[in-house]
């Protein structure tokens, strides 16, 4: 017992050595924190050499304390290119390289506390202040706090240990597991890693992850989705064996499911037909077959397909195309799409020659409609009994398909809510939902599954390859991509190809990939943080076990109030019902849109649009002598290039690598929207890419285009700015139990006046940009809250600012177009300490909290 005790007091001793030295080090702000740096002071207190062993098994006590690890040389080192007295941006900083040099090459061992103070971060805002060194009280109380927790943390060891167990054996085995890896040296030697033909079940992948020694309990919720068999129908008559064939060999499909039956044979009795199965059910058939089998009955026969997106109507492309390849009869017949990418000198011959052209609504807006005379056929006797057939459709001709008869495997549902950084300390808060979901990934992918990662934040991509890197998976990192609808189309086209030939192991998405496009067979979902709504939810997690096998679909909860509401109440992530689609064909503005950019004949419109329709026109728009209405002369040729049909339609920003000082070669690397342009292209700024980093040279708002060059940096930026939504005119107000509610037009007000250098959540540095606003007008409502309401908040000690913006967000999440409304999500808090912000943020705040009164806008898009 003695020598036991002994020694846990000599780890114990070790510690503290330990923790006096990295305390006094860590509260230099941006000094390094390596294991050589402080070895000989720790040695020089201990009078005894320092062993690795010795602080694994440190690290094995408390894991999510203490940081012990190689990383590479790179992520030390603090960018010194910046002049902190002019505060002004050095554009030289990593960008003259693409390749870190050769002194910086490799990995080194570090060793740090995770709990270190920073600059503090409001959870509402997500912005951060500078972080300043600790006074010599403050350090320590740090180091008595965590001494504190180390010596309950073997007080926790001992009674946990049965009598027949040494507590001291157990650590000395636990700490084998946390000798650092150096990857550097290791690296030639790992085998590129082969894509498995096979791979555990999903079963025995959640046993091994609540196995691991990083798991802390963060499955708060399990659900499994048993198998299901499928419901085969047949059609009455059959299909045509060339096209039976066909179908079999490009999709190896020997029957038909239940609902496909039923649908393929509803489109026969000339019924317009609706189709709501689920995901991956085999939809595409549903007009694939009725198609082959028109075009085999008349070759001069042309199909116009509309997709939702690119992507999926050039997923559809490919399939279609190999169908009528394999079909005979059908093999001359030319499949192509026709959208925004379509070079213009090849759509003349699209038009003119495709049997199948695929679009979407975008490009019939824009393009189709306002040139129908160019699609007209001379083979169409009647093209108005045609279009009314089409469009006008009664409920009594349309037909419902729901019945799903496709079969599905087995899909086990996780809700992993992140555990806290120290349990001791729950102040510190919980660990970064970002970082969890990039630890499940990578875990996920050495086991060989394909993941998909749909996320909001661009820096997942770069937080999942660096830690890959970290830990010598080069092999994996090359079979991980990011997807994204500003992409160019080269880029996009590529990486579906590696995904739907099976050459990815993981993709790092946003939405762009949600709809239906097929990818190849995915293994597990994970959606970092609630995905808005439980449909996209819904839509998300079935992208997993597309080929009948078993699946796993994981939901990582973020810290906000919503995804919380999950963590708590995760049945309602599977038992609520979807809202309902809202189709609002009432609503003037919408309809003016529609009117303005197409000749329109209201006593014939009117049939489709009420009528409304004819007082629209008559006040909108020309009318000429046969009673047909025009858009004003100065909108012509095309008018729909004036009016979006996604309602309000963002410009976008073009982002384009130059080489160096070289700016006239460029390459495009994508297209940003306007709102993210705003607060990620900012001179100095960071902009990620694949992964791979990039400074921000130049940014040209008359021309919407960013100049950036690669850098090879160890850090990220995040914008210091200044949003303000102020109200101008009130059009409506409404006054219950003493608060006004207005509705009118606002001012929304966004400047850039600096940035923020952040490496690991640290703040680096600060620096200003002298940056031009943007300001336009829009319409929104408001509320006033009356100073009774903020002395009960005071009573009750709840932060006003807190309360009023959760109760913006209760508000918001009651409108069926919930995703189509915004509110200004910032605080009412000075941001920063040091005094040097220009404006204070938020001045609604500041000013009403000293009339007594506080509002908060809401900003109708």
């Amino acid at each position: 017992m003695f020598t036991r005790d002994n020694d846990l007091n000599t780890r114990l001793k070790l510690y503290k050595a330990i923790n006096v030295v990295l305390a006094f080090v860590s509260s230099k702000r941006q000094l390094a924190t390596s294991f050589s740096a402080i070895r000989t002071s720790v040695e020089g207190i201990l009078k005894q050499p320092l062993e690795i062993s010795k602080v694994s098994e440190i690290k094995a006590l408390l894991p999510d304390l203490l940081k012990f690890s190689y990383v590479p040389v790179s992520d030390l080192q603090v960018n010194e290119n910046f002049d902190k007295s002019s505060r002004s941006v050095d554009y030289s900083e990593g960008a003259s390289s693409t390749k870190p040099s050769q002194s910086l090459s490799g990995h080194v061992l570090v060793m740090d506390f995770e709990d270190k103070t920073v600059g503090k971060r409001d959870s509402s805002s997500g912005n951060q202040s500078l972080s300043v060194s600790l006074s010599p009280v403050a350090v320590k109380k740090l180091i008595e706090a965590r001494n504190g927790r180390f010596e309950k943390a073997i007080h926790e060891l001992i009674v946990a240990s049965s009598a027949d167990d040494d507590p001291v054996s157990l650590l000395i085995t636990a700490g084998r597991n946390y000798v650092p890896v150096d990857h550097s040296i290791t690296l030639d030697s790992k085998k590129s890693m082969e894509i498995p033909t096979k791979r555990p079940t999903i079963d025995q992948i959640i046993a091994d992850i609540m196995a691991s020694v990083w798991y802390k309990d963060q499955i708060v919720y399990r659900r499994l989705v048993e198998a299901k068999e499928m419901q085969i129908g047949s059609l009455d008559p059959p299909i045509s064996q060339n096209i039976a064939n066909a179908v079999l060999q490009s999709r190896n499909i020997q029957s038909l499911y239940s609902h496909q039956a039923a649908a393929i044979q509803a489109i026969r009795r000339g019924k317009h037909v609706v189709v709501s199965t689920s995901t991956a059910s085999g939809k595409s058939v549903i007009y694939q077959i009725p198609l082959l089998a028109y075009l085999n009955e008349d070759l001069h026969s042309t199909a116009i397909l509309v997709f939702p997106t690119k992507a999926l109507a050039q997923d559809q492309k490919a399939s279609l195309s190999n169908l009528f390849q394999i079909c005979p009869g059908l093999e001359h017949l030319k499949v192509a799409t026709y959208d925004g990418d379509t070079p213009y000198e090849l759509r003349t011959e699209i038009r003119d020659t495709a049997s199948v052209i695929l679009t979407n609504f975008d490009t019939l807006h824009a393009s189709i409609l306002p040139n129908e005379e160019k699609w007209r056929s001379a083979t169409l006797a009647n093209p108005a009994e045609y279009m009314s057939k089409m469009f006008a459709i009664d409920t009594s001709g349309l037909e419902v398909i729901s019945n799903d008869g496709a079969p599905s495997g087995s899909k086990e549902y996780l809700v992993w809510n992140p555990p806290l950084i120290d349990e001791m300390d729950p102040s510190l808060g919980k660990r970064s939902s970002l970082s969890e979901a990039s630890k499940l990934m990578r875990t996920l992918m050495k086991s060989g599954l394909r993941v998909i990662l749909f996320c909001k934040i661009r820096k997942a991509m770069k937080i999942v390859k660096a830690d890959l890197s970290n830990e010598g998976r080069l092999d994996i990192v090359e079979k991980v991509r990011a997807y994204r609808g500003g992409y160019s189309r080269e880029d996009r086209r590529k990486i579906e190809h590696e995904a739907f030939s099976g050459q990815l192991l993981g993709i790092i998405a946003t939405n762009a990939l949600e709809l239906g496009i097929d990818i190849g067979a995915l293994d597990a979902v994970i959606m970092l943080g609630f995905p808005m709504t439980v449909s996209n939810f819904r839509q998300q997690a079935g992208r997993a076990g597309r080929r009948s096998q078993d699946s796993l679909a994981i939901m990582v909860a973020d810290p906000f109030p919503i995804d919380q509401h999950f963590v708590n109440r995760p049945s309602d992530l599977f038992e609520n019902s979807l809202n309902d689609l809202i189709i609002d064909t009432d609503n003037e503005l919408i309809l003016e849109g529609k009117h303005f950019f197409s000749p329109e004949c209201p006593s014939v419109d009117e049939k489709w649009f009420g009528s409304t329709c004819i007082s629209i026109c008559a006040h909108k728009l020309r009318k000429d002598d046969d009673d047909w209405y025009h858009p004003h002369p100065k909108f012509l040729p095309f008018p729909s290039r004036h009016v979006s049909i996604r309602g309000t339609q963002e410009e976008t920003y073009i982002v384009v690598e130059v080489s160096g000082n070289d700016t006239q070669q460029s390459l495009k690397l994508e297209e940003v929207e306007f709102s993210r342009a705003l607060f990620e292209l900012y001179e100095g700024g960071v902009f990620m890419h694949q992964g791979e980093t990039f400074i921000v040279k130049e940014v040209s708002h008359d021309s919407k285009s960013a100049k950036v060059v690669r850098a090879d940096i160890n850090y990220i930026t995040s914008p210091r700015d200044l949003t303000r939504i102020l109200p101008l005119q009130t059009f409506r107000a409404i006054t219950f139990n003493n608060t006004l509610a207005e509705f009118g037009r606002l001012n929304v007000y966004v400047k850039v006046f600096g940035f923020f250098k952040i490496r690991n959540g640290r703040i680096l540095d600060a620096v200003e940009l002298i940056t031009p606003p943007w300001e336009r007008e829009t319409v929104g409502f408001w509320i006033d809250l009356s100073g009774d309401i903020l002395r009960r908040l005071y009573i009750e000690e709840i932060d006003g600012a807190a309360a009023i913006h959760a109760a913006e967000h209760a508000i918001l999440n009651q409108y069926a177009l919930s995703q189509d409304v915004k509110t200004d999500c910032r605080v009412a808090k000075e941001e920063y300490m040091d005094g040097n912000v220009p404006a204070k943020r938020a001045p609604r705040y500041s000013t009403s909290y000293k009339r007594k009164r506080l509002s908060k806008s809401f900003e109708l898009d």
